[in-house]
């Protein structure tokens, strides 16, 4: 008998092979290139799947559209190609079947640097390939492949969120989405499931763990590397669902999609289901690898047994292709954060979706111009869009300056939701530049931006005269003298005379901080000094050197000399009173004599009032008190009103060197006012709260307390170094009525 041939059938054998990420440096500049550098994986290799099967199992990921819906209306899609408008717009991207990397919301995009434009930034629309028009990649929307993932999840999880509202909740913003890199992908899954959202700590220990030990750690469902098949199997038939990251080509970026489903056909090959595979929607079956050395009869027991026989066994087991970098396994019990329906509502119809208004532009939802000004809030932000981008594509930048044509260079890209600094977004700013002209006063969109271009002619009906210090002449802070306002802001002063020998209206020392300037004559900025906001002068600015700062926008050669005397005169020329202030009595308090303002009742217009050291000033009454001279001697003291305002009208001299007895040095000036007409030079030696005007005279504060709180209206100022001026306005100018309009707060 012969002896029988037997032939042993071959087999194919997947061998893993284990990577290392290389650590070249800072772990989050480096890891991820590291990654793509050095990881060069297999590779994926799509093939025609076996007609007949063992086992298939997927999950449906669907769209949840109860808020999308509002979002996908026909008039707010975009696109340039019509093939993309037949292929997604009808049957893929704006359906529930599928996922698209997306702009898939009405946010405003303001973004235009990197894809955006003047048609898309307020429009949903897919991913394009090539934009032909711009004849550029807008990658602001194809990029977004590790959004898409996430929202993918969040779906599949019962949640109905948008993956604009993930980008902006996970950058904070409404910017670029390119890129994601590992640590931002998996910071926008979790928000999407509302688990913890990861910081770079959590990933450091992450990927450090993988470098030095050599094994795959998994944190909170993340995990390094390929997942094994028994994890994808086991995870598929729980009813859950995976999210990979795959590498593309070695170094040449990542791509984030979900595993969704998995197959095993009947020649021993395994499948896996991915969706967001183009990030247009599209969905494949792709090889995994081979069960085929267990022998086709094998595995039909295996099927026969149930696919738990096969998790069982292939437990533990590395056969995983090296398809992914990374994979997520979302918790079991974890579900989709639910979208926030302002990101789709629009409330008031301006073209501006609620979040957009309430959360980055600080307008009002429910008024479509929410400044006030006549321009409708989209319009507004549209326009400094428009403005701030000066290329061939979108507008010449060319204006008219004083009648004169300008051509400017071409500029990309400057920031003017905030020109003037003012921390008031355009959309509720009613004077966008700073310059006194309100927006709708200034035809010229693009004039509405720069502090340089106004209307000719016209007074600016925004201009707030409103001011700390102001002064008819000389207006002089010395060095490391300081004006700040109740809010915190630096305090706006102002010179409007020309009519006096002083070279310089404003003069600042050294290392003095002030807010906005306005000066008719030229301003002097010392070493250091710092103007926080706008400086306008009808003549020049010196800068004793380089270290002098402007913040805001510098008006050299204003041709508003005029209006704002006029507007500056109401306060400091035209106010009279009818009194006389000859001087026929003395009146004098000494050591612990106490006086009452009813002292300054008839005759006292022509009284000196003269206060000695720890004699005391206390008011039972208040409005108009009439004085020929006041003058309060070092150690006098002047107890402010506890109730109502009193304005002192003083004729001769005032002069202070007394004490304040309050712990409330704010309130005290918002009720004291002392309005002196004589021409002595008035000396504010101490500490003093209140209002002081002097339209003829000289007022010098700072030369022993260095706190003054109120504001200083008179014919020069001088401040002495290191004080500190808190500007509060006064509350209730009673007797004067052009005083009290133009004070009361």
């Amino acid at each position: 008998m012969s002896a029988k041939k037997t032939v042993k059938k071959a087999t194919k054998y997947i061998v893993p092979v284990v990577y290392t990420i290389v650590y070249d440096g800072n772990l989050f500049t480096n890891t991820w290139d590291s990654i793509k550098t050095r990881l060069n994986p297999v590779g994926i290799i799509q093939i025609f799947v076996h007609k007949e099967t063992l086992h298939t199992k997927t999950h449906a990921v669907t769209k949840n559209m109860e808020w999308l819906q509002h979002s996908y209306l026909q008039e707010y899609v975009y696109t340039r190609d019509t093939s993309q408008i037949n292929d997604c717009i009808s049957d893929k991207c704006f359906g529930s079947s599928a996922f698209c990397a997306m702009k898939d919301t009405r946010m405003l995009a303001e973004n235009w640097e990197v894809g955006f434009n003047k048609e898309n930034w307020n429009k949903v629309f897919p991913k394009l390939d090539w934009d032909r028009e711009e004849n550029n990649k807008n990658i602001a929307v194809s990029q977004r492949c590790w959004l898409t993932m996430a929202q993918m999840i969040n779906h599949y999880k019962g949640g109905n969120i948008s993956s604009d509202e993930i980008l902006y909740n996970e950058r904070g913003g409404f910017g670029n989405t390119d890129g994601g890199g590992p640590i931002e992908t998996m910071q926008a899954v979790n928000y999407a499931l509302k688990q913890d959202v990861w910081d770079e700590i959590t990933y450091t220990y992450l990927v450090n763990t993988f470098n030095i030990n050599g094994i795959l750690p998994t944190i909170g469902g993340w995990s390094a590397g390929t997942p094994m098949l028994h994890t994808i199997i086991s995870t598929i038939e729980s009813g859950n669902i995976i999210g990979v990251s795959q590498l593309n080509g070695g170094a040449n970026g990542a791509h984030s999609m979900v595993l969704n489903g998995y197959k095993i056909a009947s020649n021993g090959k395994v499948y896996i289901h991915l969706l967001n595979t183009d990030n247009m929607g599209g969905s494949e079956w792709r090889y995994y690898c081979d069960l085929s050395f267990w022998g086709i009869d094998i595995l039909a027991t295996f099927a026969v047994n149930g696919i738990g026989a096969i998790i069982d066994a292939i437990a533990g087991t590395n056969i995983s292709a090296d398809m992914v970098f990374s994979y997520y396994v979302p918790p079991l019990y974890a579900s989709g954060r639910s979208a926030n329906a302002s990101v789709f509502n629009d409330s008031d119809g301006d073209g501006i979706v609620d979040f957009d208004e309430i959360q980055r532009f600080g307008t009002n939802p429910f008024n479509p111009d929410s400044d006030g000004d006549g321009i409708n809030d989209y319009e507004e932000i549209y326009d400094y869009k428009m403005c701030e981008t000066y290329s061939n594509t979108f507008m010449p930048y060319v204006f008219k300056l004083n009648n004169q044509t300008i051509n400017q260079p071409q500029i990309s890209y400057i920031d003017q939701s905030d020109f003037d600094g003012d921390g008031l977004h355009a959309a509720i700013d009613k004077d966008s530049d700073g310059d006194g002209y309100c927006d709708n006063q200034e035809n010229n969109k693009c004039d509405r931006f720069d502090a340089t271009r106004y209307p000719l002619g016209e007074m600016p009906l925004c201009k707030d005269y409103m001011t700390a210090l102001l002064a008819k002449e000389r207006l002089q802070l010395n060095d490391r003298t300081t004006c700040v306002s109740l809010s915190g802001s630096y305090c706006p002063v102002a010179s409007y005379g020309s009519n006096f020998s002083e070279t310089y209206g404003v003069s600042l020392g050294v290392d003095a901080l002030i807010g906005n300037i306005y000066s008719t004559k030229s301003v002097l900025l010392r070493n250091r000094a710092v103007v926080h906001g706008n400086l306008e002068t009808a003549n020049s600015v010196i800068k004793q050197s380089s270290t002098a700062t402007i913040t805001g926008a510098v008006i050299e050669n204003s041709i508003h000399s005029n209006t704002h005397a006029a507007m500056y005169s109401t306060v400091l020329d035209n106010a009279t009173i009818n009194a006389g202030f000859t001087i026929l009595h003395h009146q004098i308090f000494n050591s612990n004599e106490v006086a009452f303002s009813h002292v300054f009742g008839a005759g006292a217009n022509n009284t000196d009032f003269n206060f000695n050291s720890n004699s005391s000033l206390l008011f039972n009454s208040t409005g108009n008190l009439m004085a020929g001279s006041l003058k309060f001697q070092y150690g006098a003291k002047l107890y402010p009103p506890t109730n109502g305002s009193v304005i002192f009208h003083i004729g001769n001299d005032f002069q202070w060197n007394g004490t304040m007895e309050t712990s409330d040095m704010i309130s005290a000036a918002q009720h004291i006012m002392i309005y002196y007409y004589g021409t002595n030079r008035v000396f504010v030696q101490t500490d003093f709260a209140g209002t002081i005007i002097a339209p003829n005279a000289e007022v010098v504060v700072g030369q022993s307390g260095k706190n003054f709180y109120g504001a200083i209206y008179a014919k020069s100022i001088v401040v002495h170094q290191n004080t500190k001026i808190t500007w509060v306005p006064f509350v209730e100018a009673q007797a004067n009525a052009v005083v009290a309009n133009f004070f009361e707060d």
